[in-house]
């Protein structure tokens, strides 16, 4: 008579309770994905608008290098965009001087993406993906807000120095 081989009881429970601690440990890594996408959003976007600026900076050359001062604007993706003292771009409808207003239209004219950008408001009431605004040291903020309302996620700010063209981002933690 041939003898059945099977699990027991005891070895069916425990591969159970194996598979219910591995699932624990590791569904908060695989549904937490949402952090990390809106990571990877802003910083693509951020730096789609860093290109835009060095692209922007090449056709101000290739375009005779018109002054900041002169109300020639350089045509860049079929939009006027007046630059600064060194080239880089400075705003769409008004030349020598950015504000936060010129700060939206210059995110808007430097990039062709389907995000949606409102001036900044100290974050109530936000009906856009990134607030922007003017800072006292005379740079463009863009503030990447889609998931402000997730306490758990990081904030991503990119600034922007109409006079240098130089950009760089500061991640924020906000459940810290």
């Amino acid at each position: 008579m041939k003898k059945n081989r099977g699990f027991t009881l005891i070895e069916l429970v425990v591969v159970i309770v194996i598979l219910g601690i591995l699932a624990v440990t590791a569904a908060p890594k695989f549904l937490n994905l949402q952090d990390d996408a809106h990571e990877s959003r802003a910083a693509g976007v951020f730096s789609a608008f860093t290109a835009a600026v060095n692209l922007y900076n090449e056709a101000w050359v290739l375009q005779g290098e018109p002054s900041a001062s002169s109300a020639v604007g350089v045509i860049f993706a079929d939009k006027t965009i007046y630059p600064s003292n060194e080239g880089f771009p400075l705003g769409t409808t008004h030349y020598g001087i950015i504000t936060g207003e010129g700060c939206g239209e210059l995110w808007n004219a430097l990039l062709n993406q389907d995000l949606s950008i409102e001036p900044y408001n100290t974050f109530t009431n936000i009906q856009a993906d990134i607030q922007y605004g003017y800072t006292a040291s005379n740079e463009c903020f863009y503030s990447y807000v889609s998931d402000y309302n997730n306490s758990t996620s990081t904030g991503n700010e990119l600034f922007y120095s109409p006079s240098t063209g130089e950009t760089y981002v500061k991640l924020y933690n906000k459940s810290k």
